[in-house]
């Protein structure tokens, strides 16, 4: 588990407080892949599809979450500041290497999401957060290999 994750996590949550950041979490996670999946899709459909389908996994997660908040008869989660627009993967840089770089980026981002979900599983305290978390954990684990496995296969123009 990451310094963060840990200190964010050793305040011990209230399940509001624990929704609220899987939410922040999973929105920041879906803008992260419908960016990146934008990036590929000029180099590689099949990645661009991928990043793109792990995306819509993220809205499934967040449609969870705000039933969840429902039934647990808290407020629906929100957006907290702002999203990061789209910016250019090529900064004086081949286009071909930013986009592995991207790619890399990407996986070291979904590390760090098993690493968080591992974390809030270890910290619950909401018995009816726990299959949330526990679905989510495995699915995190199950994403990072996928990009993992994905990235050894990856071919790019002129890689």
């Amino acid at each position: 588990m990451t310094d963060s994750v840990g200190s964010l996590l050793a305040s011990n949550l209230h399940p509001q407080r624990q929704i609220q950041a899987l939410w922040t979490h999973e929105q920041a996670e879906r803008q992260r892949y419908r960016l990146t999946a934008f990036h590929f899709l000029s180099f590689d459909t099949a990645t661009s599809r991928l990043l793109t389908v792990l995306g819509m996994e993220c809205e499934a997660r967040l449609e969870v979450l705000g039933a969840l908040a429902g039934t647990m008869e808290m407020p629906s989660p929100r957006c907290q500041g702002g999203t990061r627009g789209l910016t250019s993967l090529v900064q004086n840089d081949e286009p071909v290497s930013a986009a592995r770089r991207q790619f890399s980026k990407t996986i070291a981002a979904a590390k760090r999401a098993q690493q968080f979900y591992e974390a809030m599983c270890d910290s619950n305290t909401a018995l009816a957060l726990q299959a949330f978390l526990h679905d989510g954990f495995h699915q995190k684990r199950a994403e990072y290999r996928v990009l993992l496995e994905h990235f050894e296969t990856l071919r790019l123009p002129g890689s």
